[in-house]
C-alpha cells in the first residue's frame, strides 16, 4: 500500500467530517428534525464512499487513516443504534444496540492482535455491506417518526415491528459476517 507522509489530507478530513455529521444528526433527531437528521447522517456516511478510493487514487493512504476509517464507522454507526433504542417509541431494540457493540469490539480486537504481529487486516466486501444496510436500517430509523405520527396505531405499529425485524436480520447477517471474517483469519489468533 503506498503511503502518504502526511496526515492531514482530504481522505482523513472525510473520515473526521463523518465523525463530526453524529452529534449534529443526534442533536437534529433529539428535536424532532427527522428529515434533516437523516440527510446528515446519509451524506455525512456517503463520504465513507470516497474517503478511501481518494487515499488509493492520490497515494494518501495512512496507517492512521486505515485505522480511523473503520473505527469511525464503528463508532457512528453503533451510537446512532443507541440514539435509535433509547428514543420514544423505542426505534431500535436495545439488545440489538448491545449485540452489535460487541460484535464490533471482538472483530477489532482480531485486528488489534493482527496488528500486534505486523499484519494489517483491511476492510473486505461484507463490512462494505454491513455499513451500507446499517446505513439504511439507521436512515430508516430516523426518519420512521414521521409516518408513525401520521398514522393510526396499527399501521405505526407495523413501521415499528418492521424496523425492529430489519434490526434483528441485520444483526444475525453481520454476526454471521463476524465468523466468517474470523474463519478466514484464525491464524491471527494463534500464539
Amino acid at each position: 500500500m503506498p503511503r502518504s507522509s502526511s496526515i492531514a489530507n482530504l481522505p482523513n478530513f472525510l473520515t473526521l467530517l463523518r465523525l463530526a455529521g453524529l452529534p449534529i444528526a443526534i442533536f437534529l433527531f433529539r428535536r424532532d428534525h427527522n428529515l434533516a437528521a437523516g440527510a446528515v447522517f446519509f451524506f455525512a456516511m456517503l463520504t465513507d464512499c470516497f474517503d478511501g478510493w481518494l487515499a488509493r487514487r492520490f497515494k494518501q493512504c495512512t496507517p492512521l487513516g486505515l485505522y480511523l476509517d473503520a473505527v469511525v464507522d464503528k463508532i457512528v454507526a453503533v451510537a446512532m443504534f443507541y440514539e435509535l433504542a433509547f428514543a420514544h417509541p423505542p426505534l431500535m431494540p436495545i439488545a440489538v444496540a448491545h449485540l452489535f457493540l460487541a460484535r464490533e469490539l471482538l472483530q477489532d480486537g482480531v485486528r488489534s492482535s493482527a496488528a500486534v504481529r505486523g499484519t494489517v487486516v483491511g476492510a473486505n466486501w461484507m463490512g462494505k455491506v454491513k455499513l451500507f444496510l446499517q446505513t439504511v436500517l439507521i436512515v430508516a430509523g430516523l426518519l420512521a417518526p414521521i409516518p408513525i405520527t401520521m398514522f393510526s396505531a396499527p399501521i405505526a405499529q407495523g413501521i415499528l415491528t418492521a424496523l425492529h425485524v430489519f434490526a434483528w436480520g441485520l444483526l444475525a447477517l453481520a454476526w454471521g459476517f463476524f465468523f466468517t471474517f474470523l474463519y478466514w483469519n484464525w491464524r491471527l489468533l494463534g500464539a
